[in-house]
């Protein structure tokens, strides 16, 4: 293995990425990302819209992708939690994750990448207070989402 990306990953890092491979550099570079004191990237229009290249429209369906996608995702959660079923939850906070770091590092898919990690250990006794941290980061990201897009429609 010559080099890696953790996603999510920017077009362009994946370009150099390849580039270093096909160079045989064998140097890798870590991604700069403003941080904040817990290490999770701050969420930033310029940060978001750096990460999607400066595609607005794009901006605007993956903020649809979003706000459509989590409600089903976090009721599967919540099943999943009140059956015990951590393997469910695994996946579905999995799911979450991914869904939800489509427009880069953010605290809510920390808190879906926290739950996925504690429902992989089998430890699902703080699950209903995990789960509601995912619902409020989720809210919280959508609704700063739905003013970046607002913000670039004036």
């Amino acid at each position: 293995m010559d080099d890696y990306l953790s996603k999510p990953f920017r077009p362009g890092e994946l370009l150099e990425a390849i580039n270093r491979c096909l160079l045989n550099l064998g140097e890798t570079a870590e991604p700069s990302s403003p941080n904040n004191s817990s290490g999770i990237a701050v969420l930033t229009k310029e940060g978001v819209l750096n990460f999607l290249e400066g595609n607005l429209t794009l901006l605007g369906e993956l903020t649809e992708y979003i706000r459509e996608a989590c409600p089903d995702i976090l009721a599967e959660l919540q099943q999943g939690l009140a059956a015990g079923d951590a393997h469910e939850v695994e996946t579905k906070a999995h799911e979450l994750k991914a869904t939800l770091g489509v427009i880069g590092e953010n605290a809510a898919q920390e808190a879906a990448h926290q739950l996925e990690l504690a429902a992989n250990r089998g430890e699902l006794e703080a699950g209903a207070h995990m789960l509601d941290r995912c619902r409020a980061e989720s809210e919280r990201l959508l609704t700063s989402l739905a003013e970046f897009v607002a913000e670039e429609a004036v």
